[in-house]
């Protein structure tokens, strides 16, 4: 777009040169030209000139335009990356949570294991126990 711009305003300004060139010339060489001539070749630029802003206005109005729809689209994924940043510390934070939890429950579960190891033990020696108390109930019982 840049491009074809420049080629515009390098052919409105050769076409300008041309024209001042030829008013010069008529000018130099005392021919008829009267000063409605001259005015109507200066109305004529003004309206040229009138008209390549109105081309460059349009051009930076479009540039503008696109300038904008690209802001708002960087604005959109911006966003729409700071929405997905916060889902994922979401994430991360349940996970942690999970994780707690998860960590919570292997304790217990260890601890629910030791004492399944250490149950036959505690209960071999409370039947040894037994054991020997009944041995000493006997013993006192044929005493007496």
């Amino acid at each position: 777009m840049g491009q074809d711009y420049k080629e515009k305003e390098s052919h409105n300004l050769l076409r300008k040169i041309e024209d001042l060139e030829l008013a010069r010339q008529q000018l130099e060489e005392g021919a008829s030209s009267s000063a409605d001539d001259l005015q109507q070749l200066c109305v004529e630029m003004d309206h040229a000139a009138i008209n390549e802003n109105l081309d460059k206005t349009v051009l930076l109005e479009t540039e503008l335009a696109e300038a904008i729809e690209a802001k708002n689209m960087y604005k959109a994924q911006l966003q729409s990356a700071l929405a997905q940043q916060h889902n994922n510390q979401a994430a991360v934070q349940q996970g942690i949570g999970n994780m707690d939890h998860l960590i919570q429950l292997q304790k217990q579960s260890k601890s629910l294991e030791t004492e399944v190891w250490e149950t036959p033990e505690h209960f071999s020696s409370m039947s040894l126990h037994f054991g020997e108390l009944e041995a000493q109930h006997e013993e006192h019982m044929m005493t007496v």
